[in-house]
């Protein structure tokens, strides 16, 4: 019987190495689908923030003649120029023309604040 023993024992071990090897199997599938899913989503992030840059470049405006890099949004470059062109665009005085084109702190808040 100490034999019949030995054999069942290794028989029970057999079947846990098998149950553990098919388990070990499937978890290399699910890591391989892992790896490839995050390289797709790495390239895609990088081609994103790629297209981003590209979009957020400073654009070059002219301003009496003068040339200036900017890196404001097109909204706050289009206030930027009515401002210049002699319009307030803060919410007090909006579209009325600033007097002697004097400098307006509520407008000057909204294109340079902080």
């Amino acid at each position: 019987m100490q034999n019949r023993e030995v054999l069942d024992r290794l028989a029970r071990l057999k079947e846990s190495a098998t149950e553990q090897l098919a388990e070990i199997t499937q978890l290399e599938g699910e890591l391989v689908t892992l790896m490839e899913e995050n390289h797709n989503l790495a390239m895609e992030n990088k081609h994103l923030k790629d297209r981003l840059d590209s979009l957020q470049e400073p654009d070059e405006i002219i301003i009496e003649g003068q040339e200036i890099e900017s890196s404001m949004s097109k909204s706050l470059l289009n206030l930027e120029n009515i401002y210049h062109e002699g319009f307030h665009i803060c919410n007090l005085y909006y579209g009325k023309r600033r007097e002697n084109d004097e400098e307006c702190m509520f407008c000057t808040d909204i294109l340079y604040g902080e």
